[in-house]
């Protein structure tokens, strides 16, 4: 599978807002007239297969979650359906013999993915009445065993802040959320901590972000945003090794 190459000269801001795509759930996936939830993915190639990452606290299963594609202003926007996604989960036996889901999730896996098939996503589009021009869109095809180094210029760039919906045109007004972040150290849950620059800008800031890549000063992605503490002024983020590692992707390239 050859990978897109980015223009010369794009800006690390530009390649993440090229490959971080917005997700959705509606409140009717039949008729959708408002926005539920936002959140962000990105896809990842390996073994030639495309596959689509999100954080893990927001792949849930109570509604499905979409790819919203932008069409011309007129003609509001595409809800491409994504998932079901495959998330990690911790459990206890108990000595009764029971067994209890605790949290639905392992606290050092907050990831969730799901392959992603064009030739399938293709079919469905067919028996859609438009859009018949082709939906583009990138996909990152390099190391994920890259760890950020303390106190190296990380960036986190995403089209999820904004929550209004235009009922008429049928899609989301999103503004970017963008900001430097500086690598701090891993936590003991196994999560990246990051210091953002001009410090946690409250969690509407950050709002449908989470699940967006974080990049760093070479091009490399190196954690998928998880969460933050607005008290200290943290920013959390997966990292990419475990997911490679837990989900039998080659951490070192295709």
């Amino acid at each position: 599978m050859d990978a897109p190459t980015p223009p010369a000269g794009r800006t690390l801001i530009d390649q993440l807002l090229g490959l971080t795509f917005n997700l959705v759930q509606a409140d009717d996936p039949i008729h959708p007239t408002a926005p539920s939830d936002l959140a962000s993915g990105f896809l990842i190639a390996k073994a030639g297969q495309l596959y689509l990452l999100t954080a893990g606290h927001v792949a849930n299963q109570r509604r499905p979650w979409f790819w919203e594609f932008p069409l011309e202003a007129h003609r509001g926007c595409l809800l491409v359906p994504l998932g079901p996604f495959i998330r990690y989960a911790a459990a206890a036996i108990s000595p009764g013999g029971g067994m209890v889901i605790q949290g639905g999730r392992v606290p050092a896996a907050d990831f969730a993915w799901a392959p992603f098939d064009p030739v399938a996503l293709s079919a469905k589009l067919r028996a859609f009445p438009g859009p018949k021009a082709p939906l583009t869109y990138e996909y990152y095809h390099g190391p994920l065993d890259q760890p950020p180094q303390s106190g190296s210029t990380c960036v986190l760039a995403a089209q999820n802040r904004a929550t209004l919906y235009h009922g008429r045109l049928t899609y989301l007004h999103r503004e970017p959320c963008v900001q430097d972040l500086v690598f701090q150290s891993t936590n003991a849950k196994g999560h990246h901590m990051f210091h953002p620059s001009g410090g946690h800008q409250g969690h509407d800031f950050y709002r449908g972000a989470s699940g967006a890549p974080i990049m760093n000063e070479t091009g490399h992605l190196v954690s998928m945003l998880i969460g933050g503490d607005e008290k200290v002024h943290e920013i959390y983020g997966q990292p990419l090794p475990l997911i490679a590692h837990l989900s039998g992707f080659d951490p070192t390239g295709t």
